[in-house]
């Protein structure tokens, strides 16, 4: 019998056969080894709770850290650090916001890819948004038409960054 073992690691999804009989000692498919509980997993692969099946989206996901994160979208991208989405845990700090007729900008930080971007609400249609860092690298977004928000790539955090609208931004953060 070929007995198929899936790994699960931060560069992708892994499979390796090898020749071997069941026997009562060896768990068969669908069969839990004793004291754990297995659930099935998207695309029929069953989990010991340790790792986790990528889902088909997850293997257009972009991982990246700090200066790798350059003009990248923080909604599409993972910590190649930690492996966690770039949006979870992000935040403004405090101070790294700015309200102006044009709208409302905020300067944003991730903790697990050490990058930044900027994001606005409140504005019109075709407004300029920009990120810049002390590195003098930096990001645009126009609000498209039809809509109020919008948010730049991101850019290394792992240096002071702004944000800002036309000639109205934040402080260096």
């Amino acid at each position: 019998m070929r007995r198929k073992i899936i790994m699960v690691s931060a560069l992708g999804l892994f499979a390796l056969s090898f020749a071997g009989t069941a026997s009562a000692a060896q768990p068969t498919a669908g069969s839990a080894p004793a004291g754990r509980s297995m659930a099935a997993q998207p695309g029929g692969v069953p989990s010991l709770g340790r790792t986790a099946t990528p889902s088909v989206s997850d293997r257009a996901v972009i991982y990246c850290d700090g200066a790798s994160c350059h003009g990248v979208d923080a909604a599409a991208a993972r910590s190649s650090v930690d492996g966690y989405p770039c949006t979870a845990d992000a935040f403004t700090p405090v101070g790294a916001e700015l309200s102006t007729p044009r709208g409302h900008v905020e300067l944003r930080y991730s903790p697990h890819c050490h990058s930044n971007w900027a994001r606005v609400s409140g504005a019109a249609p075709g407004t300029r948004l920009w990120v810049q860092n002390w590195n003098n690298s930096v990001q645009e977004q126009f609000v498209t038409p039809g809509q109020h928000s919008a948010q730049t790539a991101m850019v290394n955090g792992r240096v002071s960054a702004r944000a800002g609208l036309a000639s109205s931004y934040t402080g260096w953060y």
